[in-house]
């Protein structure tokens, strides 16, 4: 909403938004196609999803707009790649008190494989720390010179620095850094991939740290029946990974239950090769969800310390 009444304002684009109290899936966007015409396209990562798995809705999308864009959350990378090979597929980010972070895109041919990462602008002032593996956490450094660049900084006239809670990773590219030789502040040039908010690392007893998306991404791209993973990890010895099957495959007994686990688990053993041996997820400490489903943020996403608590004695019962 922000970002779509500042583009009005600023750029003179005008917006068109679904029906009210109408539920906010692709097939929407797809039905508007029919009435209108549009350049671009802005949809949240559980629309990009959808759309990845309905080949005619894609293909009839891709032969009327030749560029779709999300925000809100991370994708997986089947989703993107199916996406991406149809049209100009990119992401962007930013926050109510940050606005939209700038960025630059080529003015040249679009390279498809870069649909994941982003160039941001030097004036953002942008720093990345490192927090674990390839991960780092985007701080916004203030720069007098730059203040009417940094609307942030009038929000929190104050302050510094201002800790964004994302984490990124360099893009691994033949023409990139390679993160081995990434210093606290990388390159101006450098690419940058969204992987996940910092409050999602998991911090397991013995203080070792992973971030969970990556694989969570995995296993829902990899077994058509799993509609969302939540790998837990913090405060416990192990991984353990609660799973919500999607509508139509819930499960209400234990046969069904059993069923579920042997269709899933090759998903499972596919992520595992993603996982340090103390994130490594194992048949019993794989939990389904029941009449309950994950908590949903405004976005779509899940809230992952929501539906932790929820599923709070369920998940330690797996370690009894």
């Amino acid at each position: 909403m922000f970002s779509s009444i500042m583009f009005s304002m600023f750029c003179g684009t005008t917006v068109i938004y679904p029906l009210s109290g109408s539920p906010p899936i692709a097939a929407t966007a797809v039905e508007c196609l029919k009435h209108t015409t549009v350049d671009a396209i802005c949809m949240i990562p559980p629309q990009i999803e959808e759309l990845s798995h309905n080949p005619k809705m894609l293909d009839y999308l891709s032969q009327h707009v030749q560029t779709l864009f999300w925000a809100g959350g991370d994708i997986s990378a089947s989703a993107g790649n199916t996406i991406a090979s149809k049209l100009k597929l990119f992401t962007t980010c930013g926050s109510t008190e940050m606005g939209m972070w700038p960025t630059i895109h080529p003015c040249g041919p679009w390279l498809s494989r870069h649909w994941k990462s982003m160039r941001f602008h030097p004036t953002a002032n942008l720093e990345f720390r490192h927090r674990s593996g390839d991960l780092h956490e985007a701080f916004v450094c203030r720069n007098p010179a730059l203040e009417e660049e940094q609307p942030v900084f009038k929000v929190f006239p104050h302050a510094q620095e201002i800790s964004s809670g994302d984490l990124f990773s360099p893009t691994k590219d033949e023409n990139d850094v390679s993160p081995s030789a990434i210093s606290q502040s990388l390159p101006e040039h450098q690419l940058w991939q969204y992987r996940g908010r910092a409050d999602d690392m998991q911090v397991f007893l013995s203080g070792e740290k992973y971030h969970p998306v990556s694989v969570e991404k995995r296993i829902v791209s990899g077994c058509a029946d799993v509609h969302e993973a939540l790998l837990v990890g913090t405060r416990r010895p192990q991984a353990a990974l609660l799973v919500e099957m999607k509508p139509g495959a819930e499960l209400q007994t234990n046969e069904q239950q059993v069923e579920a686990m042997v269709r899933i688990w090759p998903a499972v053993e596919d992520a595992n090769r993603l996982c340090p041996a103390y994130a490594v997820i194992t048949r019993e400490r794989i939990l389904f969800t029941d009449s309950r489903s994950m908590v949903r943020t405004a976005k779509g996403s899940v809230s992952r310390p929501a539906t932790v608590q929820l599923y709070q004695k369920e998940l330690d019962a797996l370690f009894d």
